[in-house]
């Protein structure tokens, strides 16, 4: 709860309703070494549930043109994902999900190259690489009282954010937080991060008061599919 709703002040309070990751990893995989002939980089380590996965081949490969769609025989993806894979250039394959990555999940990427290349019979005739989304969490920030008009000082409202560790649907944040003062539910409006991971709040209609009265917020995870809540 927050108390001395009756003159501006600043206050600052850090809740954090679960930690955070970002992706730290983006190391080559191990075995890449092996196809270093073929192979010049992989997508690997941590990425966003939004991201696509990107093979770079040393060399242009005969019989491609940029921009043309690529062959499913030439890959898989373990869980299947559905993907829609093009050439971005003569040497680079991108496999873009036709829906988000789940989070915190491990996906197995095989390239075949033996579609692509005549190999020696001793040679290995594809590629396994694994790649990880990040796992999804928030915190919830408070940060200010602003006035909600600059013609009326008994009105204000209360700033915050919701910080996503990778994207999320907008219309999912919207339904994570509830506000009520002296008994009577609040409005709550919204200003979204282009990159749908920083999510500002203002929490509207409070009325000064002459005596001190509590401002309390609720929050849950639920609409990001987290088993996690916490209130002021």
């Amino acid at each position: 709860m927050f108390k001395k709703l009756f003159y501006p002040f600043a206050l600052i309070i850090v809740l954090s309703a679960c930690s955070k990751n970002e992706p730290t990893d983006n190391e080559q995989p191990s075995n890449l070494g092996q196809f270093a002939e073929y192979l010049n980089s992989v997508s690997s380590g941590i990425i966003s549930k939004t991201d696509p996965i990107v093979i770079t081949f040393n060399n242009d490969i005969d019989g491609i043109e940029a921009g043309s769609e690529a062959s499913s025989k030439l890959f898989n993806i373990s869980p299947k994902v559905k993907v829609k894979a093009n050439w971005q250039s003569k040497s680079v394959l991108m496999l873009e999900p036709e829906e988000h990555l789940e989070s915190g999940k491990t996906y197995q990427v095989t390239i075949h190259l033996s579609q692509l290349f005549e190999l020696d019979d001793d040679f290995p005739k594809e590629f396994t690489f694994p790649i990880q989304t990040i796992p999804l969490s928030y915190a919830v920030e408070f940060d200010k009282l602003l006035n909600a008009n600059d013609e009326d000082y008994t009105i204000v409202q209360y700033k915050g954010s919701i910080k996503t560790s990778d994207w999320v649907d907008n219309d999912a944040v919207e339904k994570m937080l509830t506000a009520t003062f002296k008994g009577q539910s609040l409005a709550i409006g919204y200003e979204h991060g282009p990159k749908q991971k920083n999510h500002t709040f203002f929490i509207k209609g409070i009325k000064r008061q002459k005596e001190d009265s509590e401002l309390n917020v609720s929050w849950s995870g639920e609409p990001l599919k987290i088993n996690d809540e916490g209130n002021t």
